[in-house]
């Protein structure tokens, strides 16, 4: 009695599994197996130094050694050669007053309308310090970078054409993958000898930058 009730559960058994099998076949046939969807995310690098070229327009304050201080206009161009290297050229067009020496003395102008002009161009190497990110809100962050430059180029002024160097300290957000913003101080030098003789003057110059990332 128990052989036979043993021989009636392997034959239920052996049904089974082959009922089995033929369900998955037929499944596999009709294309009924389900297959994960998996959705690719779209990543890309928005950090300050994933681009190749940066153009930004600046606006500013440019105080000229022995003069006021005036506003400054002009253009940069960096080129990013690593991560953390880039190569910056500038150009900038300002316009000074008139000497402490000429009002306080009320004498004859020392320069005239045009000798007034300041213009120059810069060649910079700049370093990206710190890199990084800042959290304006719980959901929102911007790309930062703190940045130093040292160059040299050639400035325009009081009818002279002089050799100039530069160095500069300033930090740069980026909004999204194309648009940013930047503050910069630059410390200018170049010779002067508006009153007989030659010297070195130290010229700031603070400016506020609007960049488009290509």
């Amino acid at each position: 009695m128990e052989n036979r009730i043993r021989g009636v559960l392997l034959v239920a058994g052996l049904v089974s599994g082959l009922l089995l099998n033929t369900a998955y076949a037929q499944d596999a046939e009709d294309g009924g197996l389900l297959e994960p969807q998996l959705e690719r995310a779209e990543v890309f690098d928005g950090s300050i130094g994933s681009h190749d070229l940066v153009v930004s327009a600046y606006a500013g304050v440019l105080g000229v050694e022995d003069f006021d201080a005036n506003s400054v206009t002009g253009l940069e161009l960096a080129f990013q050669v690593t991560e953390r290297f880039f190569i910056q050229y500038v150009t900038a067009t300002s316009q000074v007053g008139e000497t402490s020496f000429e009002v306080l003395s009320g004498s004859a102008p020392l320069l005239t309308d045009s000798e007034r002009d300041v213009e120059y161009y810069l060649v910079n190497l700049g370093f990206n310090v710190l890199p990084g990110e800042s959290f304006v809100t719980s959901g929102t962050t911007l790309n930062t970078a703190f940045f130093v430059t040292a160059g040299v180029g050639s400035v325009t002024f009081g009818g002279d054409d002089r050799s100039a160097t530069s160095i500069g300290f300033g930090n740069r957000v980026k909004f999204n993958d194309w648009m940013g913003m930047s503050v910069e101080m630059r410390y200018l030098q170049w010779e002067m000898d508006l009153f007989g003789e030659v010297k070195n003057t130290g010229n700031l110059e603070g400016t506020l930058a609007f960049s488009l990332f290509f």
